[in-house]
């Protein structure tokens, strides 16, 4: 097999979080290889970026670069430390508005999938697998992010809050609501909050204790 090379050049945005950047590349970045981990770039619903700010989707920053591109890289070390496969140690953002390149990909990581406002063009004549039974869209039986969390599981997961003592967020920037309104009724409830999380979180503002370390090392001393 020969090596795989992107019709686009090698390039880096901004992640949706912070924590997720990447200051610098691996030594062998420029280097060839037989298997790309890609990630898809794509047009978001109007206001949707870290944090809820907007911004331009072909710049980064917005719902298809989560845990992009430490993630990625993540990824292809695991793919190279576990198999044979020949990885490239850096992932390849692919454009949907880059003609065909797109159809070039075998993997591809799609980010936060229930944000994604597509164009007709974008789309173009890919096939969607019709229902068996009704002939609708064929769907999983799961929340997908983007879309809404059916209110009485909410109420199941908000109840325990008005037992408990405290809150603890362990790993989580609390961007995405779904989390996120959970704290804010910890705190509506007088509830002190604590988080263990590198970087920013949408809660910084509420919370009475934050711990910026990996969440094994932190865990690992409250059970000592």
């Amino acid at each position: 097999m020969s090596p795989l090379r992107a019709e686009r050049e090698f390039r880096v945005y901004p992640s949706l979080e912070p924590q997720a950047d990447v200051d610098e590349l691996p030594p062998d970045w420029n280097q060839p290889a037989e298997f790309v981990v890609a990630r898809m770039m794509y047009p978001n619903g109007r206001g949707f970026g870290f944090f809820g700010m907007g911004g331009d989707w072909r710049q980064g920053g917005t719902a298809w670069a989560v845990d992009y591109p430490r993630g990625d890289r993540r990824l292809a070390q695991i793919l190279r430390r576990m198999t044979r496969i020949d990885v490239r140690s850096v992932e390849q953002p692919v454009n949907l508005d880059d003609g065909n390149d797109v159809y070039d990909w075998p993997f591809m990581i799609v980010g936060l999938p229930g944000m994604w406002d597509l164009t007709d063009e974008q789309v173009g004549d890919f096939p969607v697998v019709p229902c068996a039974l009704c002939g609708g869209v064929l769907k999983p039986d799961v929340v997908f992010f983007g879309e809404n969390v059916p209110p009485e599981r909410v109420q199941r997961a908000m109840a325990p809050i008005a037992s408990s003592d405290a809150m603890l967020v362990i790993g989580s920037s609390l961007m995405i609501y779904s989390g996120y309104r959970f704290v804010t009724a910890a705190a509506d409830a007088g509830k002190p909050i604590a988080a263990i999380n590198i970087g920013r979180t949408r809660a910084d503002y509420l919370l009475a204790l934050k711990v910026e370390d990996r969440c094994a090392n932190a865990l690992r001393l409250l059970t000592c």
